[in-house]
């Protein structure tokens, strides 16, 4: 974009106090490309000296898709937890409050090794669960998959008749 680093602050702390979170997600993206020696840390830590709402919070997923990749603002893979702009202070979030950090110092540890969730491009065996080939591909046996049936009995869930 054309656009200096300071606008796109500028930016990013306006979509902020008009509690638009697209519009500050937006502005967020806009800003780590023309700043990209910025990190998750480096821009969380501006956004709280500046008093702005608008915050980056580092949540734990105990599982990520197997067709995701949590990549931060350098493009660097393998990262541990989801970074997540939010415009809501993280006490007032309830149901996040087993996997989010403790507090301020520690989401600044957290998101250090922080990344976005985005597609992951690579190849995925759905047979094997691991990446990096596709299931006609996978050298070992192929897994058998129980299909329910479709259309049981509910007295004695037999498949060949059903309840009246």
């Amino acid at each position: 974009p054309n656009i200096t680093s300071q606008e796109a602050w500028d930016n990013l702390l306006k979509a902020a106090d008009e509690d638009d979170i697209y519009d500050f997600k937006e502005a967020l993206e806009t800003y780590a490309k023309v700043t990209p020696e910025e990190t998750f840390v480096s821009i969380e830590k501006k956004l709280r000296s500046a008093d702005s709402k608008g915050r980056i919070i580092s949540f734990e997923r105990p599982e990520i898709p197997l067709t995701k990749v949590l990549v931060d603002l350098q493009g660097n893979t393998n990262k541990k937890y989801v970074a997540t702009p939010t415009l809501v202070h993280p006490t007032r979030l309830p149901r996040t409050a087993g996997n989010r950090a403790n507090g301020p110092e520690e989401n600044l540890e957290w998101l250090a090794d922080s990344g976005f969730m985005v597609d992951d491009r690579s190849p995925v065996c759905f047979n094997c669960k691991r990446k990096g080939h596709i299931t006609k591909d996978c050298s070992e046996p192929k897994r058998e998959v129980e299909k329910p049936p479709y259309l049981t009995c509910q007295n004695c869930n037999s498949s060949e008749h059903m309840t009246k």
